[in-house]
C-alpha cells in the first residue's frame, strides 16, 4: 500500500534531524513516500520593520534550505521515495493544504517549546492537530 507521509522540516532547530531520521524509521516502510516540508516565512508582514530585512534573505534562505532538504533526502532509506516541498507563507496553511492535495496518511512534526513540552503545544502545531484528517505525529 502506498502512502504519502509529511514530514516538516525547521533547519533553525540543529536538534531537528537527528531525532527526525530516528521516528522516520520507526514507521517508514517500503511503498512509503516522504514529502519533506519546509515553509519559508515571508516578510511583508511585518509591515514598517521589513526595511530593516535584506531584500535577498527571503532567497538565500529558500536556497539553504534546499540544500538541507537534499541532504536530508539523502539520508533516508534507499527504499523510500522522498520529494521536497518549499512554500512562503504560514506553516499550517501550507501543510494543511498540502496534506488535501496528495492525500496524506501521516503528518510528522517536531514541538519546539521544550520547557512546557507536557502541557501546551504551539499554535501551529495545535491548528495542524485540530484540523489534519490522517494521523498525525507529534515528535
Amino acid at each position: 500500500m502506498t502512502a504519502n507521509v509529511i514530514v516538516t522540516v525547521d533547519p533553525s532547530d540543529k536538534d531537528f534531524w537527528p531525532m527526525m531520521s530516528r521516528s522516520l524509521r520507526s514507521f517508514v516502510t517500503s511503498g512509503h513516500t516522504n514529502h519533506l516540508i519546509h515553509v519559508v516565512p515571508e516578510t511583508s508582514p511585518i509591515g514598517h520593520f521589513s526595511k530593516f530585512v535584506p531584500k535577498d534573505v527571503t532567497q538565500s534562505h529558500r536556497e539553504e534550505v534546499r540544500k538541507l532538504l537534499s541532504k536530508m533526502a539523502q539520508q533516508i532509506v534507499s527504499n523510500i521515495s522522498v520529494k521536497m516541498h518549499q512554500f512562503g507563507g504560514h506553516v499550517q496553511v501550507n501543510i494543511l493544504d498540502l496534506t488535501n492535495e496528495i492525500g496524506v496518511n501521516k503528518i510528522v512534526v517536531r514541538k519546539f517549546i521544550e520547557n512546557l513540552k507536557n502541557y501546551h503545544l504551539g499554535p501551529k502545531v495545535a491548528h495542524i492537530a485540530r484540523h489534519a484528517e490522517c494521523y498525525f505525529l507529534i515528535a
